[in-house]
Formats: C-alpha cells, sequence, structure tokens
C-alpha cells in the first residue's frame, strides 16, 4: 500500500510519540509531530506515566510507535554504575519508555526509535550503552555537533541488505548527529545497520518480522525542517508499515 492509497482511503495510521518529562510537564519538540504529519501519519503524544496497563491499552490502539531524543538513560537499566560524565537520568520517563516498547513488541507495533529512541530499544531488549562517548569511546568525530540541528555534519556507512540501505537506496549518507551516549553491546534480536567512521553505532534493526528500528541521528530535524530525501523515505517507510 502506498501513500496515496491510504491517504485515499481515509486510513491514516495513528503514531503514538513519546514525550519527554520536565519541571511536571510531558512535552516534545514539534518536528516530530510535523514528520509524521507530512509522511501520512497522524501523530498522538504518549505522556510520561508508568503505569503498565494504561500504556498497553494505548499502544493497542496505535498503529505505530516514535521514541525521540532527549536526555542520558539511567545506567542501572543496563546494569551498570554510573559514571561522573553521565547526564543526570528521568527515572520515570525511563520507565515509561521502556514499558512502552514492551507493550509495543507484544502487539506487534512498528517501532522506530530516534537518538535516545535508538538507545532505549537497545537497552529494552537487553542491550547496553556507551554512557559517554568522549572519555569511553575517544574520536575525532564531533558526535555532539555544535552547528544547527539541520545541518548535516558527518556521513554513516549502511549495511548492505538491510531495511535502512533499502529505504536510503545508498550506501552512504550524511547525517546531523547530537549526543555523548552510543549503543555499545547490541541488544539480542537486532544487528547493528550502521556506522560512522570511528565505528559508532548509528542504526539497528530487529529481527521479528516487523519494523524495528532505531538511528543515531535526527531526521525529523532533515525532514520536516527542509525536506531532507533520505529523512523523508525512513518516515514515509514507517508510516507505510504502521499503515499495515
Amino acid at each position: 500500500m502506498i501513500l496515496g492509497q491510504v491517504a485515499a482511503a481515509g486510513t491514516r495510521p495513528l503514531v503514538g510519540i513519546s514525550c519527554g518529562s520536565e519541571n511536571g510537564k510531558s512535552q516534545v519538540y514539534n518536528n516530530y509531530s510535523h514528520a509524521i504529519l507530512q509522511a501520512g501519519g497522524i501523530p498522538v503524544l504518549l505522556p510520561v506515566i508508568t503505569d503498565s496497563a494504561t500504556i498497553t491499552a494505548a499502544i493497542a490502539r496505535l498503529d505505530g510507535v516514535l521514541l525521540t531524543g532527549g536526555g542520558d538513560i539511567d545506567p542501572s537499566c543496563f546494569g551498570e554504575e554510573m559514571v561522573p560524565e553521565c547526564g543526570m537520568p528521568n527515572l520515570e520517563r525511563d520507565t515509561c519508555e521502556m514499558l512502552i516498547v514492551k507493550a509495543a513488541h507484544r502487539l506487534r507495533k512498528p517501532l522506530l526509535g530516534i537518538c535516545r529512541g535508538e538507545q532505549v530499544l537497545n537497552v529494552a531488549y537487553g542491550g547496553t550503552l556507551y554512557q559517554d562517548l568522549p572519555t569511553q569511546f575517544p574520536s575525532d568525530i564531533a558526535h555532539k555537533q555544535s552547528e544547527a540541528w539541520d545541518v548535516e555534519t558527518h556521513s554513516i556507512d549502511i549495511a548492505p541488505g538491510s531495511m535502512l540501505a533499502h529505504i536510503a537506496g545508498c550506501k552512504t549518507v550524511m547525517v546531523n548527529t547530537f549526543h555523548h551516549q552510543a549503543v555499545k553491546a547490541v541488544a539480542p534480536g537486532f544487528k547493528a545497520t550502521a556506522w560512522s567512521g570511528d565505528g559508532v553505532v548509528e542504526a539497528i534493526e530487529g529481527d521479528f518480522g516487523w519494523m524495528v528500528m532505531g538511528v543515531q541521528f535526527h531526521p525529523e530535524r532533515l525532514y520536516a525542517n527542509g525536506g531532507d530525501n533520505i529523512s523523508a523515505k525512513l518516515f514515509r517507510h514507517f508510516i507505510e508499515q504502521a499503515a499495515r
């Protein structure tokens, strides 16, 4: 089913977007909603709550879930002590998003994780993270770029035959990057499918029979703000999967 058919049939998929939590407020950048809208979906914001039954009931009514960027994940979620360079975690958000992933998996809902969202996917399925790349994985690549959000600053190499390669239609793309944590041990059931020049994992894909993918860059900034072709393809593919 192509997007024109989805829209014509009036079956635009509902996509849940995870929120961050700050000062007692659930909130998220509008770029995520704009990207979902542009790709043909209907965005639904998921507040930061920790009641498993409520989260499961909400996910059951959705067609897909987008896990957004944000702050650091508590290292206790992947069995490590916190290093000094790790940012202050938000345990309520961590708990909420782990429950979202588990519910989405049980219900076989397509999942797309962006930046922190990729890390949440990896941890929720049993993987680990570098808590701080500059001290634990030194590199000449600035993974937390100083340039504007919609500026592409380094390239990534995509594994041939991967879902991301199929979506992108090429082996190398330029990306924007705003993180100091990253995937370390890839979770069971997943494979790394893109890397930066220094070897940092830039995308992961689950082998479950439906779309479960994480990317370390921010396609919502490139697509919603500038109409970037590769980012547009990624969101359109996600919406097509959700529409099924």
